[in-house]
C-alpha cells in the first residue's frame, strides 16, 4: 500500500473525469473481456484498480467505472484507491513531468533515426 493513498468506498456516480471521452477509446475485445469478466466473477477492487483524486476525480479505472455504471447504475458503491492530492496537482506534476522529458524524448528520435 502506497502511504500517499487509501482505500475508499464511493458511488460511482460521484466520480468524476477530465475527459468524458476517455472511457470510450480501447480495443473493443479487451472491452468485451472485461464485460464477461465482471458478469462471472463480479469486480474484485483488488485486481481492478480504480484510483481517484481527493476530490474523485478518476487517474486510472476510466473504463472500468463506464462499465460497472452501465451494468449497475450510478448509486452502486466500489471501492476505490484515494490519493492525497487534488486533479489540478495531478494535472500539473504530470505536465512538468512532459516538459521534462520533451526535448529528451526528440534527442533521442534524432539520434537513432537522424535528420530524415
Amino acid at each position: 500500500m502506497n502511504i500517499f493513498m487509501i482505500c475508499d468506498e464511493v458511488k460511482l456516480k460521484d466520480l468524476k473525469t477530465i475527459n468524458k471521452n476517455q472511457a470510450y477509446y480501447w480495443d473493443e475485445p479487451k472491452k468485451i473481456k472485461l464485460i464477461e469478466n465482471i458478469k462471472e466473477s463480479g469486480f474484485d477492487s483488488e485486481k481492478s484498480v480504480i484510483k481517484v483524486t481527493k476530490d474523485n476525480y478518476i487517474i486510472d479505472g476510466h473504463h472500468r467505472c463506464k462499465i460497472l455504471t452501465d451494468m449497475f447504475g450510478g448509486e452502486h458503491k466500489v471501492i476505490v484507491k484515494r490519493y492525497f492530492y487534488s486533479r489540478k496537482l495531478y494535472v500539473f506534476v504530470v505536465s512538468i513531468i512532459l516538459i521534462i522529458l520533451s526535448p529528451i524524448i526528440i534527442i533521442n528520435y534524432i539520434l537513432k533515426n537522424g535528420f530524415k
